[in-house]
């Protein structure tokens, strides 16, 4: 069975985990790409991207790991309130910002198993009381697995690139 390890913003996992995860970054990114063209044309942060920016907004990352042991992917979640107006309010909303799963690792489950972790904590949370997932307009493969994983459209987003 896969497996979570929740990493951290400490310089001990930052050092364990940042070559790994600035690998998997890339390779987001390079989905991304693929996904929407426009998207590599946004700026570039710094390599470690991942520690840079995943610790933001009371964000909580987990490596993921095979049945073996090995890892091979991640997933970042973050609990929000579902109005940003609300000052203190109790976060209702799970929201997951990246899931990433190397290529090698793809179509075996693994992904649909993390989520069913970070469902399990969300529904643990009483006060939550949506799970959300965010995703290119364009990834239909992804779309059609969360659809099928039981998310359905709550909202729409719609960006207008200025350069």
């Amino acid at each position: 069975m896969p497996s979570l390890l929740e990493i951290t913003s400490s310089a001990e996992d930052e050092k364990k985990w940042d070559p790994l995860l600035t690998k998997w970054g890339k390779g987001l990114m390079e989905d991304s790409v693929k996904q929407e063209p426009r998207v590599n044309k946004l700026p570039k942060g710094k390599s470690n991207f991942v520690y840079s920016n995943m610790f933001d907004y009371d964000s909580r990352v987990f490596i993921i790991h095979t049945d073996d042991g090995a890892p091979c992917g991640y997933i970042a979640i973050q609990t929000h309130s579902h109005n940003p107006f609300l000052v203190n309010a109790k976060p209702t909303m799970m929201s997951v910002n990246e899931l990433y799963i190397a290529e090698e690792h793809r179509r075996q489950g693994i992904a649909s198993w993390a989520l069913r972790q970070v469902e399990e904590m969300a529904k643990k949370n009483k006060d939550i009381f949506v799970l959300q997932i965010q995703l290119y307009a364009k990834n239909a493969p992804a779309d059609k697995a969360y659809e099928k994983f039981g998310f359905s459209d709550w909202s729409k987003t719609k960006v207008k690139f200025l350069r």
